[in-house]
């Protein structure tokens, strides 16, 4: 169990760096806990804006549970759409490389509001999430 919760805790406080690179201020944790259940730590960030058009709402949270990393990206307005199994999400970062973040399912867009939104989920790795802490995104 140790090893589990050191393994979860690293990779959370690399996830925390991304915050901590790519915004204003110290990204707050929303949850921290141990799942009984799965016998693994579980933690997630707040969102946290990006700034991405003047028409457009987007968020991005981190949730570590185990050595999984999983990327949330939230939001409403122009850009949405319709992503498959394996999509990749591309950062481009102040050293112009990229970082790529794959999808994890088909995912869509909600038309409950006037405004279409959205909640997509991505797999990335640590190597990556590493590469994100360490410079701006575009």
């Amino acid at each position: 169990m140790n090893v589990t919760m050191n393994r979860c805790r690293t990779s959370f406080f690399i996830a925390l760096l991304v915050f901590l690179s790519t915004g204003s201020g110290a990204q707050k944790l929303k949850t921290e806990r141990f799942d009984e259940v799965a016998r693994n730590w579980y933690l997630e960030t707040f969102p946290m804006n990006l700034k991405t058009s003047p028409d457009a709402k987007t968020n991005i949270s981190i949730v570590a549970a185990d050595t999984s990393l999983t990327l949330f990206l939230s939001g409403s307005g122009i850009g949405t759409s319709t992503v498959d199994i394996g999509s990749e999400l591309v950062f481009l970062l102040d050293n112009d490389s990229t970082v790529v973040a794959r999808s994890t399912a088909i995912q869509g867009i909600d038309f409950k509001n006037l405004l279409s939104s959205y909640r997509h989920q991505y797999e990335i790795s640590m190597a990556d999430l590493k590469a994100l802490s360490r410079h701006q995104i575009k």
